[in-house]
């Protein structure tokens, strides 16, 4: 089980970024049947774990108080700067389900790609419900089968193992093909009416001191 230290934390909303500044990020532990604990977690160790765990994977989290089993239920980010703002921990007990939401992934080359046509991907993310030793990191999608517009992938064509839930309808939509919009010609340009000369002495202006004959 990967193992990461935090430390109790007494400062909350805008003071929080004070421990910014000092390389933590502020976050929450809660669970069904337990108080939420509020910690600091050390940035740099936890990007490095984020990234080599996943979203999903059991976590050791070391407090002041004890050892807390526990998954990452979400990481707030800045929309600008994807810099880590804060995060969740749900504390799980044995023999618990835990709801997640994970992202979907699709694999593999679409025939209708070579023939010009566009893959749309409807879903990107699925939510689940495991025990925590059994769920999974992401769902993959394979699109082989995606020949022409009209195809599509359901989550009832996904092999998912009996142990994990999906909290989504069987005939929900995960890609579908569609042709490619076509380009509109550019309209041309406007003509005037009459021959040549009579267009080109349309738009001549009149001589000095006459005045234009109809």
């Amino acid at each position: 089980m990967t193992e990461l230290k935090v430390q109790n934390r007494n400062v909350f909303g805008k003071k929080t970024k004070n421990l910014r500044h000092e390389g933590l990020v502020p976050a929450e532990i809660y669970g069904r049947g337990i108080e939420n604990i509020h910690v600091a977690v050390p940035l740099k160790e936890f990007v490095t774990l984020y990234r080599a765990a996943g979203s999903h994977t059991i976590i050791s989290l070391t407090t002041d108080n004890g050892t807390v089993p526990a998954v990452i239920a979400e990481v707030l980010r800045d929309p600008l700067t994807d810099e880590v703002l804060a995060i969740d921990f749900h504390a799980i007990k044995k023999g618990e389900k835990v709801h997640a939401k994970v992202p979907v992934v699709f694999v593999g080359t679409a025939p209708a790609t070579k023939e010009g046509f566009m893959i749309v991907e409807v879903v990107r993310e699925i939510e689940i419900e495991a025990l925590p030793e059994n769920l999974l990191h992401k769902i993959e999608v394979p699109v082989d089968a995606l020949r022409k517009p009209g195809d599509s992938i359901a989550v009832k064509d996904l092999s998912i193992p009996p142990s994990v839930k999906l909290h989504v309808p069987a005939d929900t939509t995960l890609a579908t093909v569609r042709e490619h919009a076509k380009e509109e010609a550019p309209a041309p340009a406007p003509v005037a009416e009459g021959t040549p000369a009579e267009a080109a002495s349309a738009t001549e202006p009149a001589p000095a001191g006459e005045e234009k004959k109809e």
